[in-house]
């Protein structure tokens, strides 16, 4: 089944029979780009039953295409085709799509490997690529950091570095005043730098955004902007009694708080938009490490041609 110019949903239902149904040019958008999810050889109870089946099915290969392609497609419309009553029901979603095209077919990712080891597993992976799809198809972009560290603090605090010996990026143990070593607590800043920084992914010129020089302050000023978020809804830069810029690293977001182009896009805000493709990257790590790597199409062809 397929959306067409000619604003009608066509699709097969079994034993022969085809549906035509009106889809209303006026409320959704005719042109609008969009990609079919087809659930198959559904038994369920009910219509209700069978739509969230499908929802969570289908939701789990859209979830994995976001990690892989960064591209936030959603769900719009659902249609359910009863092959017993021959009957077909179209149920709009979200009139208002807010979602990025789908460009998979022209990428070529192989993910059923991913998607077959997920799709009945409480696996925490599971989680963060949903969270990651969230995170994507939010628009105000201090929530936005708010939701990209959720996912980086929940990875971090999986791997109990609490009692770890605490390094500089360099690998060399910290230590305090006295001389004796300091250990990485469980300070959210402190987990999420020791998971990036044992990541190996960037080097430390990645970090150097705006005026920050050091992966730590790049990562301050972003948890910074998670506990604005988490605290206030938004950026308190202007009001100085919330932004106190006595307080380092404080002064140091309000000092970095620079957008190029318009502040709606993730691409103006240099900061936001390293800090995006850092989370995508631990958490592709992460799906590499458990279930290894993906690999495209072609590759796939080319392997089995050799």
């Amino acid at each position: 089944m397929y959306f067409n110019n000619s604003s009608f949903l066509y699709g097969s239902a079994g034993n022969g029979w085809r549906l035509h149904l009106k889809f209303d040019v006026n409320k959704y958008c005719s042109n609008r780009p969009a990609a079919v999810f087809r659930i198959t050889n559904i038994y369920a109870t009910s219509d209700d039953e069978a739509v969230d089946y499908a929802i969570k099915r289908a939701g789990l290969v859209n979830n994995l295409f976001t990690l892989m392609m960064q591209g936030n497609g959603s769900f719009f419309a659902v249609v359910v085709f009863d092959k017993n009553k021959k009957a077909a029901q179209f149920r709009p979603i979200q009139p208002n799509y807010v979602g990025n095209l789908l460009k998979w077919i022209n990428q070529g990712h192989f993910i059923r490997t991913y998607y077959d080891a997920l799709k009945d597993s409480n696996s925490y992976l599971k989680l963060y690529i949903k969270l990651l799809t969230d995170a994507m198809n939010e628009e105000d972009k201090i929530i936005k950091y708010y939701r990209l560290w959720i996912v980086l603090e929940g990875i971090a605090s999986i791997k109990n570095y609490e009692k770890e010996e605490m390094k500089k990026w360099n690998g060399d143990v910290v230590k305090n005043k006295k001389g004796d070593t300091v250990y990485v607590g469980d300070k959210s800043l402190d987990i999420v730098f020791e998971l990036i920084r044992r990541s190996s992914l960037y080097s430390e010129d990645f970090f150097k955004v705006e005026s920050i020089t050091t992966p730590k302050e790049f990562l301050s000023v972003c948890y910074q902007r998670r506990c604005c978020a988490a605290h206030h809804g938004s950026c308190v830069c202007e009001d100085l009694q919330k932004c106190n810029l006595t307080k380092k690293e404080m002064k140091r977001c309000s000092e970095n708080m620079i957008v190029h182009g318009n502040p709606k896009d993730v691409f103006s805000d240099k900061i936001l938009w390293n800090l995006q493709l850092l989370t995508f990257s631990i958490v592709k790590n992460e799906m590499e490490q458990t279930y290894g790597k993906v690999i495209k199409e072609t590759d796939y062809i080319s392997r089995l041609i050799q």
